[in-house]
């Protein structure tokens, strides 16, 4: 994630300003969409998201690689013991189907692909389809290196095509329907249940930009071909579940504001059509936060954004979906906490690592500010802090008011300006994040044994 804890507002507002206007068909169509929808067919599913496997054959000694963790928050050392314990876990479940939403590889290495895939092949040998979407990391990526020592060395990433092939057993060969634009399918996991995967990302732009390019958007082309689809869904009588790597959904008050990259671009128009084709609920992830998001309308219509942390950041989830006949779905979240090799307590291990990374990277923007180490040292564990409550899904429905003692004019400027932050993540948006019951009626939402 990039950490731009101090942008600046003008440029916040230049960002926010930038993303092209696009055109939707569903305004039209009041009296068409106005008829009763289908209902949900009864089926259960996991879902993981950011799996970020590196391969450790591309090294995982040396400064090079040393200096590249510093400045990352992802446990990526342990990556393949995580998939390997994520895979098990999955498998045992009595899930009909598995979604992942992004960001499968680091950065998009092949030889991680080549492994991801070999990974997913085993769950799907125990009865249960997986259908993916790439991330912003997997495709084009120019940050697809080995490290040796001092030094890091391109090695082979992949094309779109090439992801599409990787990955033709898990979604892409049962495709209904594929985009022409994008790698955006949609498919019909269990009947009467049509599956929207959407490519979310810019891939295209990533060697031009050299890195990957972290924000999403959807070309007016896919938002006509998802359109179609929607429509053609009302028709032939299907329900819809959309998933995408990038959020349609503000996760945190201030969160479009300091991290828009993380948004999908137009997110508001995006939610509301999908609202408007009572798509109910939209599987992300990418902020690596255990999160799900409610965005009420005014009209009556509604959109849950499900985003599910990464695998390998703290707390490492795993969540599980049972939809009932009762049109309500039940979601409840499940966390790698063994795996092969580490006898220690990895959940409070990778809290502490991501605690760690996080200090280090927000010192560096304070820094860069200067904001002398003293006063870093007085805010920057207020920001980790909320951070780690919104990665686990634990932050709280109370509001937080941030005060500190001991900062100078320019610390205390800084701090007024940026202390949106701190507040925000700590409070929760409804609904709860981590066990609960939401209601595909009506837009609301239960604990789970209420």
């Amino acid at each position: 994630m990039k950490w731009n804890i101090l942008a600046i507002g003008v440029l916040i507002g230049i960002v926010l300003s930038c993303g092209k206007t696009l055109e939707f068909k569903y305004p039209k169509e009041a009296e068409f969409l106005s008829k009763p929808f289908a209902a949900y067919p009864q089926t259960s599913f996991a879902v993981m998201t950011d799996l970020h496997f590196y391969d450790k054959s591309l090294g995982v000694t040396g400064t090079a690689y040393s200096n590249y963790l510093l400045e990352d928050r992802k446990l990526l050392t342990f990556s393949e013991e995580l998939l390997a314990a994520a895979v098990g876990k999955v498998a045992g479940m009595p899930a009909e189907f598995v979604i992942i939403c992004g960001d499968l590889t680091k950065d998009g290495e092949k030889v991680c692909h080549e492994k991801v895939a070999a990974s997913l092949a085993l769950i799907e040998a125990s009865g249960k389809k997986v259908f993916v979407v790439p991330g912003n990391h997997d495709i084009n990526n120019p940050h697809a290196v080995k490290f040796d020592g001092e030094t890091k060395t391109p090695v082979e990433s992949i094309d779109g095509e090439m992801f599409a092939r990787m990955y033709g057993e898990f979604g892409f060969n049962e495709a209904i329907e594929r985009d022409t634009n994008s790698l955006s399918y949609l498919a019909e996991p269990v009947p009467g249940l049509w599956l929207l995967c959407l490519d979310s990302t810019d891939h295209d732009e990533n060697y031009k930009k050299g890195e990957p390019v972290t924000p999403g958007r959807f070309t007016q082309a896919t938002i006509d071909w998802m359109e179609k689809l929607l429509h053609l869904a009302v028709v032939k009588d299907k329900a819809v579940i959309a998933v995408m790597h990038h959020g349609v959904v503000e996760h945190w008050t201030g969160q479009s504001r300091l991290h828009p990259e993380y948004l999908i671009d137009n997110y508001k128009e995006i939610a509301k059509m999908f609202a408007a084709y009572h798509v109910r609920t939209v599987f992300t992830g990418h902020y690596h936060a255990n999160d799900i998001a409610l965005n009420s309308m005014e009209n009556g219509e509604f959109v849950f954004d499900i985003e599910t942390g990464s695998l390998v950041t703290y707390p490492c989830p795993v969540r599980t979906v049972a939809v009932g006949a009762n049109q309500k779905m039940e979601i409840e979240t499940l966390y790698i906490d063994t795996i092969p090799g580490f006898d220690g307590d990895l959940k409070a291990y990778s809290k502490q690592y991501v605690s760690i990374g996080l200090e280090h990277i927000i010192h560096g923007k304070l820094k860069a500010f200067f904001v002398d180490e003293k006063e870093a040292s007085i805010i920057a564990p207020l920001v980790v802090e909320g951070y780690l409550m919104h990665y686990a899904g634990e932050d709280t429905n109370t509001a937080y008011l941030a005060k500190v003692d001991g900062l100078s004019l320019w610390g205390g400027i800084v701090f007024e300006n940026q202390k949106y932050v701190i507040e925000g993540v700590r409070v929760d948006l409804e609904p709860p994040d981590n066990k609960v019951v939401l209601d595909l009626t009506v837009g609301a939402w239960s604990l789970i044994g209420d």
